[in-house]
This record gives structure tokens, sequence and C-alpha cells, in this order.
């Protein structure tokens, strides 16, 4: 089953290699929340989608949906589906113009971006806030 979520905060820590981003429960009392560690470019990034500032040139998220949307397809969700060995696998869905879905596997972080750029749900699967919890 799939939980609507949504970035909760961003830590940066410029003297670290590692940021965090605190993905949550999107509207639940209870608010499972979890940390996934990323690079800073992608916390940068995550962070300047969230507050709207646009990049002075297009960075590869930019591009991305360009291409995408260029391809008469639609960023439809992301979906944090899944912890193997403390890595988190993410899934975008992709609407194709004539109907139908593509599930392609990303990283967390790009898809939150992505997610975030373009104003789509995100969605973490129950067995992760399961894993994570244990």
């Amino acid at each position: 089953m799939e939980i609507e979520s949504e970035v909760k905060r961003i830590i940066i820590n410029e003297h670290s290699d590692g940021q965090v981003i605190v993905v949550a429960e999107k509207g639940n009392g209870s608010r499972r929340e979890f940390p996934i560690v990323v690079g800073i470019s992608e916390a940068w990034r995550l962070d300047c989608a969230i507050k709207d500032v646009k990049p002075p040139r297009p960075m590869t998220p930019d591009l991305i949906i360009s291409t995408i949307s260029g391809l008469g397809c639609a960023i439809e969700k992301l979906v944090i589906s899944d912890i193997r060995n403390h890595i988190f696998i993410g899934t975008l869905v992709i609407k194709k113009p004539k109907g139908g879905f593509v599930k392609i596997d990303c990283r967390p972080s790009d898809g939150l971006i992505l997610a975030t750029l373009v104003k789509v749900p995100i969605y973490v699967e129950e067995k992760v806030f399961d894993k994570i919890a244990m």
C-alpha cells in the first residue's frame, strides 16, 4: 500500500559529504518519518525546488523534465518503493501519451527533486515504513 508522503525538512551541513532529507507521512497524526542521506548537490537542488528558486541555466532534473515532456509524457508520481541494505529504492511513474504508464527505477533523491519541480505526489510503500521501524 502506498502512503502519501512529503519532504518534511532538509538538513544541509556544508562541512559534511552527507546531507539529510527527512521524508514523512502526509497528514497523519503519527507522522512516521525517515532520513535519506544524499549529496550536497541533490540537497541544494531539492531545497531550490521547494523554494521555487530557478537556477540561471537548466540543471539535470530540468533536462529530464523537458525530455519527458518533449516526448509527450508526464511524471505522474514518485514512489519510494523499498529499502535494501540501507539503500532506498525509488520508482518514477511516467504517464505515456497514448495511455498506460512506465515505471522507471531511480534514486529517491532524484525522484524527490523531479516530483517537487512538477508538483506531483510522493508516496512511500508501507513496507518501507515497516522495515525502518524494525
